[in-house]
């Protein structure tokens, strides 16, 4: 007995203790709800009597809102500011990954100068832009920042890295964060043609005209370029005469170079691999190469200059083909602006290279996989809409009552754009799914509205004496329902924690659409109701009165 009245006082204490904190909320709710609920009626009886000027106040703030919408930005999803940064350097083709490492050396150094910088972790011969090719004259810096930094201050810090570093001489450096849902640039415009010189002359076009648009940084035309390479030309009669053809003697350039592995020797549990191949002093210079034995005739070897002529020569480093089209990637991060807003002025220049250079110049990055990502968003609320509406028409075996109710969705749109705007959030995925989140629950709450003004109309009462009651009725849990949702958000809307770029926009989507659209729920969607709704209601009052019923009279 003593444990369970043990824990039978805990819980009563845990119950103080929760009534203790929660008590300011209960009072908060309960003095807002006298207030409202004393303001309401008179207000909706105004509202009921000015129908058309109701209407017209909100079809006007509507259409301010979508004009609104054009002045928040867009871009993808947020950058996510995680306390780390990336340098990717690129050198001069040719250079040696020595040389790489002492360049790589000497940016850390003057990085670790800095206050913000913490830590710096280089690799030399390796870079995230280069792709998965291993390139001597590449490298990457990761650098940690101090913890006072990592916040507002990080883009102070990225500008004064940007100064640091960019006095080092043959080095183009890249920044960026990185990256956690998308591995494509802010900005990457892609240049194709027939004539690859054209190509890369246009591309150098245009990342020096990008290099005027404001809020543009790292600002790079990823040009192939060339480094050197052996280059065997076979000599097709000579081949034929020794009865070898082009890919034998591949085969055997190959093995001989390369080697091959006959075999595998085993210790213990390890396999390791025997390699045969040509001595490393015979392999070690282009006249090595041109005297490896490719085949023997009547005893006699004969050599690889015998049937090929064995040159040096410059080829690219790396060929990009985008739909089997060869195209050079330009590509640029942002500073201080939203995607959408550059993306104008970065498609003015692509036409302008376009046209003067007769390439294809086209947008691509995020802002594909945002115009991508906004199309299907858009197409996800029209569906959830639709197949909400199919429901509630089976239900209310009505279509004029779920159009009703979803005319506080597009009217919560004003809630949304107001509040995008007051905390200076661009228009993102994210915000569009906070969107459809809304959507949802203002359904829910004109459901319970038009539902309960249908039951008082079956009962009997005359449309606005119905709407009335029904109005008051249902407002109190209207706007309990409104005031958990936005207070569960309200940690979410914060910019506190790790990774609260990704939970604002969502959640102040939902703060503001959700507190616009219940205003629009208690007045306009009454006001509604009179117009629209009242007119089904009337041949269901006219069937009450021949079965006998008396209805009430509007007061």
């Amino acid at each position: 007995a003593a444990p369970g009245r043990g824990i039978l006082v805990l819980i009563r204490g845990a119950g103080i203790v929760l009534r203790m904190l929660i008590s300011p909320l209960v009072w908060l709710f309960d003095s807002s709800y006298r207030v409202v609920s004393a303001v309401y009626p008179p207000v909706l009886g105004w509202a009921l009597r000015h129908r058309l000027l109701v209407i017209l106040l909100a079809v006007v703030l509507l259409a301010g809102s979508v004009s609104l919408v054009s002045l928040l930005g867009t871009e993808l999803i947020p950058e996510i500011r995680q306390g780390t940064l990336v340098a990717d350097v690129e050198l001069p083709p040719g250079t040696p990954v020595a040389r790489t490492d002492a360049t790589l050396a000497e940016m850390q150094r003057r990085a670790a100068e800095l206050p913000a910088v913490a830590q710096t972790y280089a690799v030399a011969g390796s870079s995230r832009t280069g792709g998965a090719e291993v390139r001597e004259n590449s490298g990457q810096i990761l650098i940690d920042l101090h913890p006072e930094y990592r916040r507002s201050a990080e883009d102070r810090a990225l500008a004064q890295l940007r100064a640091a570093l960019a006095g080092v001489p043959g080095a183009t450096v890249t920044f960026s964060r990185p990256p956690l849902l998308t591995f494509d640039a802010a900005v990457e415009a892609r240049i194709s043609g027939a004539a690859p010189a054209l190509v890369e002359r246009a591309a150098q076009a245009v990342a020096e005209r990008l290099a005027a648009v404001t809020g543009l940084a790292d600002i790079r035309a990823h040009l192939a370029g060339t480094s050197p390479e052996v280059v065997i030309d076979l000599n097709r009669a000579q081949l034929a005469e020794l009865d070898l053809d082009a890919a034998a003697v591949g085969e055997i350039v190959a093995s001989k170079l390369q080697g091959e592995v006959p075999t595998e020797l085993e210790r213990g549990n390890q396999d390791i691999a025997l390699r045969v191949r040509t001595r490393p002093e015979d392999r070690a210079t282009i006249a090595d190469l041109a005297a490896l034995i490719v085949t023997t005739v009547g005893g006699v070897p004969v050599p690889l200059s015998a049937v090929a002529a064995v040159n040096v020569a410059e080829g690219a480093n790396e060929i990009r083909r985008v739909d089997q089209h060869r195209v050079v990637l330009v590509t640029a991060n942002l500073d201080g602006r939203d995607l959408g807003s550059v993306t104008d002025e970065v498609q003015a220049v692509l036409d302008d290279v376009a046209a003067e250079y007769g390439v294809v110049a086209e947008l691509a990055g995020q802002w594909r996989d945002m115009v991508d990502s906004f199309g299907s968003m858009q197409l996800a609320l029209i569906l959830a809409l639709l197949l909400t509406y199919l429901v509630m028409a089976a239900q209310f075996e009505s279509l004029l009552h779920p159009l009703i109710i979803l005319a506080a969705v597009p009217f919560g749109l004003v809630g949304v754009v107001l509040t995008l705007a007051i905390f200076a959030v661009p228009v993102s995925a994210i915000a569009l799914i906070g969107v459809i989140m809304m959507a949802g629950i203002v359904v829910n709450n004109a459901i319970v509205l038009v539902d309960y003004i249908n039951q008082l109309r079956r009962g009997g009462l005359q449309p606005h004496a119905a709407i009335r009651q029904a109005a008051v009725t249902r407002l109190r849990p209207i706007l309990m329902t409104t005031a958990t949702t936005v207070l569960g958000l309200v940690p979410l809307a914060l910019r506190v924690g790790e990774g609260w770029e990704l939970r604002q926009p969502l959640a102040v989507t939902v703060i503001g659409g959700l507190l616009f659209s219940t205003v629009i729920t208690l007045v306009l969607i009454p006001v509604l109701y009179s117009l629209i709704g009242g007119h089904g209601m009337l041949r269901e009052s006219a069937e009450a009165t021949a079965n006998g019923a008396a209805p009430e009279v509007d007061s």
